[in-house]
């Protein structure tokens, strides 16, 4: 139980460090406590959602056919654009906007292969124990994940520093996210 234990958490850090900057991001655009929940909610739905195909892959109950991954990077890279074409619609530098929380569930999974890559072997190697124990490392994980970002973007300088350039961190993140998970499946 304790390897198990070790091991979800190693794959959780593993998959879902990267999460810490797009989270920052959706949290230093969260005008409210209400646009906060959803971004904690949509994270939560994103990652449950790549959890739950993983282990119906990892079981056999479903076809998964990981040459289509690629397409998934359409999700961010059209946010990035979306976020980069309407940049100027704000009508001051500083000013938060709201969050849907499909976009940041959407954005969880389409950057979730790597997840999917690493979850199914491992839960392929797991007993029903082991991966009720990995569900609740990813539960907890993914609460302390929403907490650190949310209290690192609460930093005053490095919120100053993100509500200064979030315009371009944004779209310049969230395509080249795009770009990189459409490149890395056509090419590979």
């Amino acid at each position: 139980m304790i390897t198990a234990l070790v091991s979800s958490l190693l794959a959780f850090i593993g998959t879902n460090i990267d999460d810490i900057i797009i989270l920052m991001l959706f949290f230093s655009v969260s005008a409210s406590e209400y646009d906060r929940m959803k971004v904690v909610l949509g994270q939560y739905s994103g990652l449950g959602l790549l959890f739950v195909f993983s282990l119906l892959v990892s079981a056999g109950l479903a076809v998964f056919f990981s040459s289509y991954v690629w397409i998934l990077g359409f999700v961010p890279f059209v946010l990035g654009i979306k976020a980069w074409v309407c940049r100027n619609d704000e009508e001051e530098e500083g000013k938060e906007g709201e969050i849907s929380f499909l976009n940041v569930m959407a954005v969880t999974v389409s950057n979730g292969a790597d997840n999917v890559g690493i979850y199914i072997p491992l839960f392929s190697s797991y007993s029903k124990a082991e991966i009720l124990t990995a569900a609740v490392v990813f539960i907890l994980m993914t609460g302390l994940l929403c907490f650190g970002s949310y209290k690192l973007v609460s930093i005053p300088v490095l919120k100053k520093k993100i509500a200064r350039y979030r315009k371009v961190l944004v779209p310049v993140v969230f395509t080249a996210l795009g770009l990189f998970i459409i490149s890395d499946g056509i090419l590979f």
